[in-house]
């Protein structure tokens, strides 16, 4: 073995151990890596900047983007709260539904955005189930990892696959819909696990109502202020069911300087309004995103 093998093995070694005790960033020590490698000459400059250029790279930020953007726009939180509608009439449909929601919805946005924007529904899923959180979380996970395999941007496993792939002469690059035959399958019978065995097998840990109950913790006093491109404008609580659709309570508004007490779900709210509102921190942040309030304590 050659001083050059042994010091690339030491390297990863150590970049190995510094990803697993996170003392950097993950990106900051893949950058200390890079460096290293190229200072002590073992990459070409063509070799050290060619990881920003490559078609994945690019793809998978732009999809950051796509989810970020979805997210703004509360599509997937329309979705969410028809779901839930659903939910409301069978167990086993809803969660059927839900499951199925989210593998479609990760095919076109990143796994990571998917299961962050669904786990707070899925805990309030599983507090409305009486369930444990554990049999509702586990399954949306694998349901995000089953539906990224039904297209090329679904994971971004397969962009990186896709890279080396192309990188051989004479090749044609995968498609969008490249393993959508496979995947189709891959899908279904993975959900139907999911769906049918895995609660079985999944243990029944401490429900989050439980915890609540026991430490007094159900739910948390803040302020929050209508801004001017608010959804809120012009609508009342019950227009907009925010009791419904984010579990968070409004007590009072507070409108220019005069506090309202009375008729809080039938008061039609304006830009400056101040709602001081009870329910989780969870449940703040979904608010805040598609209802545009500011809130107070930030």
């Amino acid at each position: 073995m050659t001083p050059d093998i042994v010091f690339v093995l030491s390297l990863l070694f150590f970049g190995f151990i510094l990803f697993v005790t996170e003392v950097f960033s993950i990106d900051v020590t893949a950058m200390i890596l890079l460096t290293v490698l190229f200072v002590l000459g073992y990459l070409t400059p063509e070799e050290a900047v060619s990881g920003f250029s490559n078609p994945a790279v690019i793809t998978i930020a732009f999809l950051f983007i796509i989810s970020r953007a979805l997210q703004k726009t509360g599509i997937l939180e329309y979705l969410i709260i028809r779901i839930r509608r659903l939910a409301d009439r069978s167990i086993l449909l809803g969660r059927a539904v839900y499951l199925f929601t989210i593998g479609i919805a990760s095919a076109v946005v990143n796994n990571t955005a998917i299961v962050a924007i669904f786990m707070p529904v899925t805990i309030r899923l599983a507090q409305k189930y009486k369930l444990s959180p554990s049999k509702m979380l586990i399954p949306l996970s694998y349901a995000a990892i089953l539906g990224g395999t039904l297209t090329l941007v679904g994971t971004s496993t397969n962009l990186l696959v896709n890279s080396i792939y192309v990188a051989e002469p004479g090749v044609e690059p995968l498609g969008m819909f490249e393993f959508m035959r496979y995947g189709v399958i891959l899908m279904t019978v993975g959900l139907l696990y999911v769906l049918l065995i895995a609660p079985m097998l999944l243990p029944s840990r401490t429900t989050t109502s439980s915890l609540t109950k026991s430490y007094h913790l159900g739910g948390y006093l803040t302020e929050m202020k209508v801004t001017s491109d608010s959804p809120l404008n012009g609508k009342t609580c019950l227009d907009r069911s925010i009791n419904k659709n984010y579990d968070v309570m409004v007590l009072d508004i507070l409108r220019d300087g005069n506090m309202i007490t009375n008729s809080i779900r039938l008061t039609r709210l304006r830009t400056g309004d101040i709602l001081f509102v009870r329910g989780t921190l969870e449940n703040f942040l979904r608010m805040k995103e598609v209802e545009k309030v500011t809130l107070l304590t930030d």
